[in-house]
């Protein structure tokens, strides 16, 4: 069992990535104590849904200026400082604001200005790890992101539950995480040598690996081929999915009389999950039979942790808090499992299949889509949940996912048509 967590281990050329865990720390804080406050100032489901999808969609629209400025520009470390600065000013706003607008507004913000990080952190992977390392460095860096994200849940639950869920004051915290985020960004990055990459590694481009991954992504802004719109269509319905269960879920928690000291524990449970997964996720691939086969089988765990909570809001067991808290702990467990499986394996697929010279630009179209699935889901959410009730909610959101699959599905069955880009 050591023998993988040592494996997984990142070399000392990665240690510019560590960045990554105040800063997940400072936005999964502040992002969850957002609803948490837009509920205490007598917002409903709708006003956090609007939250969401603002955000989403100055997400959408700050990945693809990012994604370009980080190409045509050549910046890295500057749009992490940007970003994390940004944070930490609108985090301190946050403990100031006293009106559901102007909460409303600054996580609208959040959403664009921080969206450049996550492109730039995928270029830092294509560019400062040999190609046969990507998978890995990929898996690396999202367990560092889980890692701060961890962190933020745990103070968060702590903070809470000593200072009587005053959601408002944590916004501090996450104002000094985003600052320390900003130090380890100016003061590691700079010192990162580029891998061979842009070299020897061009040679690694067979035809077999760009057949498992999306070859022609230029073409997205223009005409795109019948399997790329298949893979953009299943990558959206993957995150209205996701958006229609995670946009309701904290009022329909919070109206089941758990705390928010609890919501946050609950969500560290969730992302916890994830870290202690990580370190197995490329045994249980291969075990699985590749990228493919693990994509397929990553539904099951997710399509049974939704519809338990479904069922719970069916009220198949009752109504008691404590059910319902031990419930959500599994269901987040399947769940972020789930997603762990099916982000590693689609961003390995995702990653062999970019040309070389638009990865900012790449990363941001694919940035984009999800922005455009989030916003989705978190509107037709906020809709939902109000008129037809939380149940209703859940399993729309549990519905999407055999769409999902059998859009994979047809995808990975398509022939490629190979292109030298």
């Amino acid at each position: 069992m050591l023998h993988h967590f040592h494996s997984f281990w990142p070399a000392k050329g990665l240690t510019w990535a560590y960045y990554l865990i105040p800063f997940n720390a400072s936005t999964s804080g502040l992002s969850t104590a957002i609803p948490l406050y837009l509920l205490n100032y007598g917002g409903g489901v709708k006003e956090v849904a609007l939250a969401i999808f603002l955000s989403a969609i100055a997400s959408t629209i700050g990945s693809l200026l990012w994604g370009k400025l980080i190409d045509r520009m050549r910046l890295r470390t500057a749009v992490i400082i940007v970003g994390a600065a940004s944070l930490s000013i609108l985090a301190v706003c946050t403990y100031f604001a006293s009106d559901i607008s102007v909460l409303i507004l600054i996580s609208t913000m959040v959403g664009f200005l921080t969206a450049g990080v996550g492109p730039v952190t995928n270029v830092f992977v294509m560019e400062r790890s040999a190609r046969k390392d990507w998978v890995m460095t990929s898996s690396w860096i999202t367990l560092a992101t889980c890692a701060g994200i961890v962190i933020a849940m745990l103070a968060g639950y702590l903070w809470l539950m000593f200072y009587h869920d005053d959601a408002r004051s944590f916004a501090i915290v996450c104002s000094g995480l985003a600052m320390i985020s900003i130090i380890m960004a100016s003061t590691l990055s700079r010192n990162v040598k580029p891998a061979s990459y842009l070299g020897a590694d061009k040679k690694e481009l067979s035809p077999n690996a760009a057949n498992q991954g999306i070859k022609s992504w230029r073409s997205m802004l223009g005409g795109m081929t019948k399997r790329e719109c298949i893979f953009l269509v299943g990558l959206c319905l993957y995150f209205i999915s996701g958006n229609l269960f995670f946009t309701p879920y904290t009022p329909f928690l919070k109206e089941n009389g758990i705390s928010d000291s609890e919501i946050f524990l609950a969500y560290t449970i969730l992302h916890l999950s994830k870290v202690i997964y990580l370190p197995f996720n490329s045994r249980a691939t291969s075990a699985l039979g590749g990228e493919n086969n693990t994509i397929k089988w990553a539904y099951v765990p997710r399509l049974i942790g939704i519809l338990s909570i479904a069922a719970f809001a069916a009220g198949v067991a009752g109504n008691s808090a404590t059910i319902l808290l031990t419930i959500t702990f599994v269901a987040f467990i399947a769940i972020d499992v789930s997603f762990s499986m099916w982000h590693t394996a689609t961003t390995a697929l995702f990653m062999r299949g970019i040309s070389l010279g638009n990865e900012g630009k790449m990363f941001g179209i694919n940035g984009g889509v999800v922005g455009i699935g989030l916003f989705l889901g978190s509107v037709i959410a906020g809709e939902a949940a109000p008129q037809f009730g939380y149940t209703a909610t859940f399993s729309m959101s549990a519905g999407c996912l055999p769409y999902r699959s059998l859009s994979w599905r047809c995808y990975s069955r398509m022939p490629i048509k190979m292109q030298r880009q």
